[in-house]
């Protein structure tokens, strides 16, 4: 038959002999995080076997039924959240059980928060986000006093994509508009060195026609301008035409 063991059971001890009266149970335990994080019917099992182990010499039988009877509890009990803890363990095999028990729980919960993180207020995330990105970029957008819906999150999530596929890295492209200050979706990130060698304050405020004219800088190809284009469904020559118009 397997046994439960308590850890550290010697502390909990009073007398020397086998099925002392009483144990000794510190208020101490009260600010141990695993017990915090217990659920409520963990912690009465858990002090339960406090006391049965002291009636079997920390030899408590793995039996779930014979368990709830001796204390006297009226509910079904589950005895692996007190494993997952370390606050119990089976037989000898101690650190290998609890062990495996903790980077599996730890393997859950980390899953169960990426899912949640996922499906957060009902959006899906797409599985090539960088979720870490993207939190930087919705607290950028709530600090610029422009929190996103749901229905803005997928149109940003959209244009960030657009730009994927022409060859940008994501982390440049969100950083380059964290960068910005104000822009609340995104955009190619610029050639510093082409703005300097070609001033761009001959087009305002168009934003597009700016990074369009630095795809004709140093730096960059035909191939580059007409990615940045077709990404924006702008057709190539057009913008051409209408960045020689502008520029006289």
């Amino acid at each position: 038959m397997e046994y439960l063991k308590i850890k550290n059971w010697i502390k909990y001890q009073h007398y020397k002999d086998r099925n002392p009266p009483w144990i000794k149970l510190y208020h101490s335990i009260l600010d141990d995080y695993e017990y915090a994080c217990l659920q409520d019917d963990s912690k009465l099992l858990l002090i339960s076997l406090f006391m049965l182990a002291g009636r079997t010499d920390n030899h408590i039988p793995n039996d779930p039924k014979w368990i709830q009877s001796k204390a006297m509890l009226t509910k079904k009990i589950d005895i692996q959240p007190l494993i997952n803890t370390g606050f119990i363990s089976i037989d000898g095999n101690d650190s290998k059980m609890i062990a495996d028990c903790k980077q599996n729980d730890t393997q859950r919960r980390d899953r169960d928060r990426e899912e949640t993180e996922k499906k957060k207020n009902g959006m899906v995330y797409p599985e090539w986000l960088d979720l870490d990105l993207w939190k930087e970029f919705k607290k950028y957008r709530t600090s610029i006093k422009s929190p996103m819906t749901i229905h803005a999150e997928k149109l940003c999530l959209a244009d960030l994509k657009t730009q994927m596929d022409v060859g940008y890295k994501q982390s440049d492209i969100i950083n380059h508009t964290i960068k910005s200050g104000k822009w609340k979706s995104f955009y190619p990130p610029k050639n510093k060195q082409a703005e300097k060698t070609y001033p761009t304050s001959d087009f305002g405020d168009d934003l597009f026609l700016k990074q369009a004219f630095e795809f004709m800088g140093p730096g960059y190809t035909d191939e580059d301008f007409n990615n940045h284009c077709h990404a924006f469904g702008h057709k190539p020559e057009v913008i051409r035409a209408k960045i020689k118009e502008v520029r006289g």
